[in-house]
């Protein structure tokens, strides 16, 4: 049944916008390489999995005329983006998604950062202690893959790394910024022996 839920829920975000759907799919991949890392047990490890398909569900509540919006948003815009992270859970809700209640945390959260900056206005405390993998791997993302509002091309993930680095401790939690370093280049040096 779980598995059900979560194409349904897959299929929702494609159907308003396959771009979240695609870039959620990535986080996913990304947040189970530094919770490996991290040497998280499964029922964490299943939980930030979770956590990182879901973290932008809310983004059915932003107009998708704005999520394709190419180059610079306006005021309005942005702060019609900065709604997706409480829409989630409302959203989980409405389309009866009982598979996405462990995302919730994740959904509100993941822009939430250790300086206490970002959106929405919380204490980072608040948000558990999983949450900051999905933010490592959702912000690694967007910088690997570029976004149509970006003006910088698409990075390789060592790209990423450097790029992200001056905001270890800040916007990413030092463990967890170590840990995609670390998945990063052991990856890549296995590609490297391999290929």
């Amino acid at each position: 049944m779980e598995r059900k839920e979560l194409r349904r829920a897959e299929g929702i975000t494609r159907a308003h916008y396959s771009e979240t759907a695609d870039h959620s799919l990535t986080v996913v991949s990304l947040a189970r390489l530094i919770g490996l890392v991290m040497g998280l047990d499964s029922d964490a490890q299943r939980r930030v999995e979770l956590g990182a398909l879901g973290h932008d569900f809310g983004k059915w509540a932003v107009r998708a005329q704005v999520l394709a919006k190419p180059g610079i948003r306006t005021d309005a815009e942005f702060e019609e983006i900065q709604e997706h992270p409480e829409a989630g859970p409302i959203l989980v809700d409405l389309c009866d998604l009982p598979v996405l209640e462990e995302a919730k945390p994740f959904m509100v959260g993941h822009h939430v950062y250790p300086d206490g900056s970002g959106y929405p206005k919380m204490k980072f405390q608040e948000i558990g202690p999983e949450v900051p993998i999905a933010t490592m791997a959702d912000t690694a993302a967007v910088v690997h893959f570029g976004r149509i509002y970006q003006e910088h091309p698409p990075l390789s993930l060592p790209q990423v790394v450097e790029r992200l680095r001056p905001h270890r401790g800040t916007q990413f939690v030092p463990e967890v910024f170590d840990a995609f370093e670390e998945g990063v280049s052991s990856t890549r040096k296995r590609l490297l022996l391999t290929g």
